[in-house]
């Protein structure tokens, strides 16, 4: 609550829910923008001009307060001592202060410190409690009975690290004192109901829904960032006709869904203009910090399928649970999502997508990427029509989901496919129809090693393009090219095409119009079996970085006119 004025809270009409540790206040507040900031410091923080306390309550911060006070002042003493001692060691008539005494209070030189008043070699000094509580008169009367205020050394260095302190503790975060939620539900004493119906008309008491209440959710639409607030705190019931939009921090959190998504005219025109006049209409989770995520899974796994409408144009999921929650979501018929974003550091973010035998229908998207975890999604997702899919896993675990599956997964009308890490593997499991690029990338040696095991050839039949990088470059020896206009090789390192270059047989290329070898993929045209009549037209070398020679040493090495290329 450091913030508040840079906070978004869900409002809607005259009222707002406020997320807590312990569940969701649903509070009426007078004006958004102005009443609602200033009830919560009241509350939220210690402001004795507004908060209505109890005397008792009033009595018990006040000590508290005290103490910590002259916690923060014995603190402040010692550093001032701290600095004034450091400063007395420079002077160059050090004095011993044996048998000494202040000549403002009388007392001896103990543990306080002993300051001269004067630079001069006079017997005069005044002790730092008497500077820390005289007033500033009576620090002027504080000087040396020769020097006079000529020679007001004692104050001058009072004031000098007096001020010093200042600026120090301007420069660092200052901390103010809080009541604690437990502190603050007390005073307020909301309701807290075993059951509740969200509607477009809130409460007008304060009311806290926790992890006992039972929300439902059924006739209405409520924005993503209320949804996943309830999700989070408290018991989810889904019934008919619910729906989510993309979140606006300037909007209302509640709309009535009149429009049951079940009927033949099923136009939410709501969304529908906010799709139109939003240009980022989109549903975006970060979990990096999650904590508390058992309610949430146990309340995606209570919600039925395909009985969350939306239209988000856009989905990021990144490290959260609530990856879960898509098969409950269902997409309008005929709708676009221009891209769809999954990335799973943590088997829980996708598990429950993976236990349940349900499908994912999202019909046309323009860009799926799935990576780590997340790429098993792809077992679920039913898509329609896809111009971009691309899978990538750092570890082999990420995709091993898929590699158990017997039956292939159809892929068609995906337009590009972008296989990358140990998701390269995951080509024996896809039935590709049809295609305009198929780009495989493996930075390492094993992403590769369950491809090249396998004795069955892998048909690619109907790709334009076809790229591997990297040890995927060795894939080449597992496909059986059908037909395409470009194969493409780079290999930055010459271990990558080693298992290409071990073969002794041929790898026989047909019907390729153009075949283009980078850095130490060059070497590979020499086991390429390129017959008569393959519909060769270009064939292009090139080095990966200018005086990389050796990229060459394999093609040079062999004789002149046994390279055989025929178009």
């Amino acid at each position: 609550m450091d913030n508040l004025q840079t906070e978004t809270f869900p409002r809607h009409e005259g009222s707002c829910f406020l997320e807590l540790r312990g569940g969701v206040l649903v509070t009426p507040i007078t004006n958004p923008a102005i009443e609602f900031i200033r009830k919560i410091k009241r509350l939220f923080s210690l402001c004795e001009q507004e908060a209505p306390l109890r005397e008792t309550r009033r009595q018990a911060l006040r000590e508290r307060k005290e103490a910590k006070l002259e916690a923060m002042k014995q603190a402040l003493y010692e550093r001032k001592k701290e600095k004034l001692e450091a400063m007395k060691k420079s002077l160059p008539n050090s004095k011993n202060e044996g048998g000494e005494s202040c000549t403002s209070c009388g007392d001896g030189n103990t543990d306080s410190l002993l300051l001269p008043l004067c630079k001069a070699a006079h017997l005069s000094s005044v002790c730092l409690e008497c500077l820390d509580r005289g007033t500033e008169e009576e620090k002027e009367k504080m000087q040396c009975r020769y020097c006079g205020k000529e020679d007001t050394f004692a104050i001058d260095t009072y004031r000098k690290i007096t001020e010093e302190i200042a600026r120090e503790d301007a420069a660092s975060p200052k901390k103010e004192a809080r009541l604690t939620e437990e502190e603050v539900l007390g005073i307020l004493k909301p309701y807290i109901p075993d059951c509740f119906e969200l509607a477009e008309t809130l409460p007008s008491e304060e009311t806290l829904l926790t992890e006992k209440t039972t929300v439902t959710l059924e006739n209405i639409e409520i924005s993503s960032q209320l949804f996943f607030i309830l999700l989070r705190k408290t018991k989810i019931r889904v019934g008919r006709n619910f729906s989510i939009f993309v979140n606006n921090t300037d909007g209302d959190c509640i709309i009535k869904n009149s429009m049951p998504r079940d009927s033949p005219l099923n136009i939410d025109i709501p969304c529908f203009l906010r799709n139109l006049f939003n240009h980022e209409p989109g549903l975006e989770v970060h979990g990096e910090n999650e904590t508390n995520t058992g309610l949430a899974l146990e309340n995606i796994k209570g919600i039925p399928q395909n009985s969350i409408g939306c239209d988000f144009k856009e989905i990021v999921l990144t490290d959260t649970v609530l990856t879960n929650i898509l098969p409950k979501l269902k997409f309008h018929e005929n709708h676009t999502v221009e891209y769809l974003v999954g990335t799973a550091t943590k088997n829980e973010h996708v598990a429950g997508i993976l236990a349940q035998d349900q499908r994912i229908r999202v019909g046309r998207i323009k860009k799926i990427e799935l990576s780590e975890y997340a790429a098993a999604v792809l077992l679920r997702l039913v898509v329609q029509e896809c111009d971009l899919l691309t899978l990538t896993a750092e570890k082999r675990e990420h995709v091993a989901p898929i590699l158990a599956q017997e039956k292939r997964i159809r892929v068609r009308r995906i337009q590009k496919i972008k296989l990358s890490g140990y998701a390269v593997a995951v080509l024996l499991k896809l039935e590709i129809q049809e295609g305009s690029l198929l780009s495989l990338f493996a930075s390492e040696k094993e992403n590769v090693t369950e491809i090249l095991a396998q004795e069955q050839m892998i048909r690619v039949r109907r790709i334009q393009k076809i790229k591997l990088s990297g040890y995927a470059v060795a894939v080449l020896l597992k496909l059986e090219i059908q037909k395409g206009s470009l194969l493409s090789l780079f290999a930055s390192e010459k271990e990558h095409v080693t298992e290409i270059l071990a073969q002794e047989q041929k790898i026989r290329v047909r019907r390729i119009q153009k075949i283009k070898l980078s850095g130490y993929a060059v070497a590979v045209l020499l086991k390429l079996r390129i017959q008569k009549g393959s519909g060769l037209k270009e064939l292009v070398l090139g080095t990966w970085e200018d005086g990389r020679e050796d990229q060459l040493t394999e093609i040079l090495s062999v004789e002149d006119g046994s390279i055989d290329v025929a178009g």
